[in-house]
């Protein structure tokens, strides 16, 4: 079991990319953006089952070979982002019945693997497993995945990851275990227990992915001690931490620009080193590049986001510098 240092509190974390999409690459500033800061990338879009998926249920991957082409050239490493997610079967098996999904997503599963064998350095292999307002003891989300392969669909797949891709980091992806409520704290504790349960049965996971899309406002004005508890908890199980998704959300602040901006500086920096210091940090990705370019920003809305590292127009912002200072270990003042 991996042993966890209390006094690495200044340590700067081993890897850390951006998620990109191939138009990143067509980019010149975006590019030049990538090759100076990364060490690692995740396809954000390119390597889920319904963006590989054709309409008559083949599987094309020349997005994903792309990246995987652009991160071998480049030294980097790479995610594989992601192979079990609810949110990503293509429409043709949404309706099927349970033994033609499960097959259909075996297939998917075994071809990216074996495609990938060597090339991704971790794998998310289930992402969002729980949802405790589905109302299940074990909390596990009312899924398809759920309903055709049963409630060790988890196990299994992991199992299968594992047989295909020895030597590759196997990670569990959730999101809103960061949270401050009541509703994050059983979140939390049933991950735990998803963990243990998995562990004792010799379920090969290798790291916990923390989707960390934070609320600035919500995050500066809370106490975040139970979740370091929690991560320390983690940390007991020999369980390394990887931050997959990490963006912070700035429309709940007051204020101009400038000090939205410099709050949510204030958030990365604070949030990182939590995890930092509570947890085996294995690796930290930000969900995206610039704040055009955000998820966040996907819809429309009166108030536009500012979640990332840089401007619109590839500025680095406040929180850039205080990123960079964490990776080299430095604290700013």
């Amino acid at each position: 079991m991996k042993q966890f240092d209390e006094n690495r509190g200044s340590a700067p974390f081993p890897t850390f990319g951006y998620a990109v999409t191939t138009a990143d690459l067509d980019h010149r500033a975006r590019r030049a953006a990538i090759l100076r800061d990364c060490t690692s990338l995740t396809p954000e879009y390119e390597g889920k089952w319904d963006a590989v998926c054709r309409a008559d249920g083949s599987l094309e991957f020349a997005a994903l070979d792309r990246l995987a082409d652009f991160a071998k050239a480049n030294d980097l490493a790479l995610h594989g982002h992601t192979l079990c997610w609810h949110g990503s079967v293509p429409t043709q098996f949404t309706k099927v019945d349970a033994e033609r999904f499960r097959t259909a997503a075996t297939v998917y599963v075994r071809n990216a693997v074996d495609r990938y064998r060597g090339v991704m350095r971790s794998w998310h292999v289930v992402n969002e497993p729980l949802h405790l307002p589905d109302g299940r003891d074990d909390g596990l989300r009312r899924t398809l995945y759920l309903h055709a392969f049963g409630p060790a669909y988890i196990h299994e797949l992991f199992r299968i990851v594992a047989s295909r891709d020895p030597d590759a980091l196997l990670v569990l992806n959730e999101m809103g275990l960061e949270d401050q409520s009541p509703e994050a704290d059983a979140k939390r504790r049933a991950m735990l227990r998803l963990l243990e349960t998995a562990l004792g049965d010799g379920v090969p996971i290798h790291a916990l992915g923390l989707q960390s899309h934070l609320d600035a406002a919500t995050f500066l004005r809370g106490s975040h001690e139970p979740f370091a508890r929690w991560l320390r908890d983690v940390t007991a199980l020999g369980i390394e931490v990887m931050v997959t998704e990490l963006d912070v959300d700035d429309r709940g602040l007051d204020g101009n620009t400038d000090l939205r901006d410099a709050l949510t500086a204030v958030v990365y920096r604070d949030y990182l080193a939590l995890v930092r210091d509570n947890a085996l940090l294995r690796d930290v990705t930000l969900w995206g590049l610039s704040d055009d370019h955000s998820w966040l920003n996907a819809s429309c809305d009166d108030r536009s986001a500012r979640p990332l590292l840089f401007d619109k127009n590839l500025i680095p912002k406040p929180a850039w510098h205080e990123v960079m200072a964490l990776r080299r270990g430095v604290r700013r003042s």
